[in-house]
Protein backbone atom coordinates (compact mmCIF):
# COMPACT_ATOMS: atom_id res chain seq x y z
CA UNK A 1 0.00 0.00 0.00
CA UNK A 2 2.99 2.53 0.57
CA UNK A 3 4.30 1.95 -3.38
CA UNK A 4 0.47 2.58 -4.32
CA UNK A 5 -0.37 6.23 -2.69
CA UNK A 6 2.98 7.18 -3.24
CA UNK A 7 2.99 6.51 -6.91
CA UNK A 8 -0.76 8.49 -6.47
CA UNK A 9 1.51 11.24 -5.32
CA UNK A 10 -0.39 10.89 -1.79
CA UNK A 11 3.02 11.30 0.20
CA UNK A 12 1.16 11.91 3.69
CA UNK A 13 -0.73 8.39 3.33
CA UNK A 14 2.58 6.88 2.15
CA UNK A 15 4.37 7.81 5.23
CA UNK A 16 1.46 7.19 7.67
CA UNK A 17 1.07 3.57 5.83
CA UNK A 18 5.10 3.29 6.31
CA UNK A 19 4.82 4.77 9.97
CA UNK A 20 2.28 1.81 10.93
CA UNK A 21 4.23 -0.88 9.25
CA UNK A 22 7.26 0.05 11.69
CA UNK A 23 4.81 0.52 15.01
CA UNK A 24 2.35 -1.51 14.53
CA UNK A 25 3.24 -4.49 12.17
CA UNK A 26 7.34 -5.18 12.83
CA UNK A 27 9.14 -6.82 15.71
CA UNK A 28 12.30 -5.06 17.89
CA UNK A 29 14.66 -7.35 15.54
CA UNK A 30 13.18 -5.27 12.52
CA UNK A 31 11.19 -8.67 11.11
CA UNK A 32 7.88 -8.21 9.68
CA UNK A 33 5.55 -9.66 11.99
CA UNK A 34 2.69 -11.02 9.79
CA UNK A 35 2.89 -14.75 11.57
CA UNK A 36 4.57 -17.16 10.17
CA UNK A 37 7.36 -14.56 9.08
CA UNK A 38 6.75 -12.67 5.60
CA UNK A 39 9.69 -10.73 4.45
CA UNK A 40 6.88 -9.09 2.08
CA UNK A 41 6.39 -6.12 4.76
CA UNK A 42 10.04 -5.63 4.96
CA UNK A 43 10.72 -5.41 1.43
CA UNK A 44 7.63 -3.52 0.68
CA UNK A 45 9.18 -0.66 3.43
CA UNK A 46 11.96 -0.02 2.02
CA UNK A 47 10.30 -0.31 -1.58
CA UNK A 48 7.61 2.22 -0.37
CA UNK A 49 10.37 4.43 1.48
CA UNK A 50 12.57 4.30 -2.40
CA UNK A 51 8.93 5.50 -3.96
CA UNK A 52 8.23 8.35 -1.95
CA UNK A 53 11.71 9.97 -2.99
CA UNK A 54 12.64 8.37 -6.72
CA UNK A 55 9.86 7.60 -9.14
CA UNK A 56 10.95 6.32 -12.66
CA UNK A 57 8.45 5.31 -15.54
CA UNK A 58 6.88 6.23 -18.29
CA UNK A 59 10.11 7.69 -19.75
CA UNK A 60 10.47 9.88 -16.93
CA UNK A 61 13.20 10.49 -13.83
CA UNK A 62 11.03 11.97 -11.10
CA UNK A 63 12.83 13.56 -8.07
CA UNK A 64 10.85 13.44 -4.16
CA UNK A 65 7.62 12.77 -5.71
CA UNK A 66 5.93 11.87 -2.57
CA UNK A 67 8.13 13.73 -0.03
CA UNK A 68 6.01 13.34 3.70
CA UNK A 69 5.79 16.61 5.42
CA UNK A 70 7.72 14.63 7.86
CA UNK A 71 10.54 14.78 5.90
CA UNK A 72 11.49 18.51 4.99
CA UNK A 73 15.30 17.30 5.13
CA UNK A 74 17.55 14.60 4.08
CA UNK A 75 19.11 12.58 1.89
CA UNK A 76 19.29 9.17 0.41
CA UNK A 77 22.13 7.70 -1.76
CA UNK A 78 22.33 4.76 -4.18
CA UNK A 79 19.05 4.65 -5.72
CA UNK A 80 18.55 3.32 -9.20
CA UNK A 81 16.04 4.69 -12.14
CA UNK A 82 15.27 3.38 -15.39
CA UNK A 83 17.99 3.76 -18.33
CA UNK A 84 20.71 2.89 -16.00
CA UNK A 85 21.18 5.99 -14.07
CA UNK A 86 22.34 5.86 -10.37
CA UNK A 87 20.68 8.45 -8.25
CA UNK A 88 21.74 10.34 -5.08
CA UNK A 89 20.42 13.64 -3.61
CA UNK A 90 20.46 15.99 -0.77
CA UNK A 91 17.32 18.43 0.16
CA UNK A 92 15.60 20.89 2.64
CA UNK A 93 12.68 23.12 2.53
CA UNK A 94 14.04 25.60 -0.25
CA UNK A 95 16.46 23.08 -2.18
CA UNK A 96 17.49 20.29 -4.03
CA UNK A 97 20.77 18.64 -5.39
CA UNK A 98 20.84 15.11 -6.90
CA UNK A 99 23.65 13.56 -8.54
CA UNK A 100 22.72 11.63 -11.90
CA UNK A 101 24.86 9.18 -13.22
CA UNK A 102 23.91 7.75 -16.41
CA UNK A 103 25.82 4.49 -17.45
CA UNK A 104 25.05 5.18 -21.13
CA UNK A 105 24.48 8.42 -23.27
CA UNK A 106 21.07 9.05 -23.61
CA UNK A 107 18.21 12.34 -23.40
CA UNK A 108 17.19 12.20 -19.50
CA UNK A 109 13.84 13.92 -18.82
CA UNK A 110 13.40 14.91 -15.25
CA UNK A 111 10.70 15.86 -13.09
CA UNK A 112 11.26 18.04 -9.67
CA UNK A 113 8.47 19.17 -7.25
CA UNK A 114 6.71 22.22 -8.50
CA UNK A 115 8.10 24.48 -5.44
CA UNK A 116 11.05 24.32 -6.93
CA UNK A 117 11.33 27.20 -9.50
CA UNK A 118 15.22 27.77 -10.39
CA UNK A 119 16.25 24.52 -11.97
CA UNK A 120 20.09 24.07 -13.54
CA UNK A 121 22.12 21.06 -14.36
CA UNK A 122 26.17 20.96 -14.59
CA UNK A 123 27.67 18.28 -16.05
CA UNK A 124 30.98 17.04 -13.65
CA UNK A 125 33.10 19.81 -14.29
CA UNK A 126 30.34 22.42 -13.01
CA UNK A 127 29.52 23.58 -16.62
CA UNK A 128 26.17 24.03 -16.70
CA UNK A 129 24.26 21.60 -19.58
CA UNK A 130 21.62 23.02 -21.62
CA UNK A 131 18.45 21.84 -20.54
CA UNK A 132 14.18 21.98 -22.65
CA UNK A 133 11.77 22.59 -20.48
CA UNK A 134 8.16 21.20 -20.94
CA UNK A 135 5.06 22.30 -20.61
CA UNK A 136 3.94 19.57 -18.42
CA UNK A 137 6.54 20.71 -15.84
CA UNK A 138 9.15 18.57 -16.78
CA UNK A 139 12.64 19.55 -18.70
CA UNK A 140 14.95 17.26 -20.66
CA UNK A 141 18.55 17.00 -21.46
CA UNK A 142 20.92 14.99 -23.44
CA UNK A 143 23.46 13.06 -20.85
CA UNK A 144 26.60 11.03 -21.49
CA UNK A 145 27.90 8.33 -19.14
CA UNK A 146 29.12 10.95 -16.48
CA UNK A 147 27.82 12.84 -13.41
CA UNK A 148 25.81 15.81 -13.81
CA UNK A 149 24.74 17.18 -10.69
CA UNK A 150 21.00 19.18 -10.77
CA UNK A 151 20.45 22.11 -8.63
CA UNK A 152 16.64 23.24 -7.70
CA UNK A 153 15.89 26.07 -5.47
CA UNK A 154 12.68 27.86 -4.45
CA UNK A 155 13.12 31.35 -5.64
Amino acid sequence: KINLWARFGDRNRAYKLFGELVTQSTLPNMFDNCPPFQIDGNFGGTSGIAEMLLQSHSGEISLLPALPDAWPSGSIEGLRARGKVGVSMWWDEGTLKAHLIPEIGQAIRLRVPSKFTKIDVCDLRDVPVQIAHAEDGSFTFTAQPQRYVVYASVE
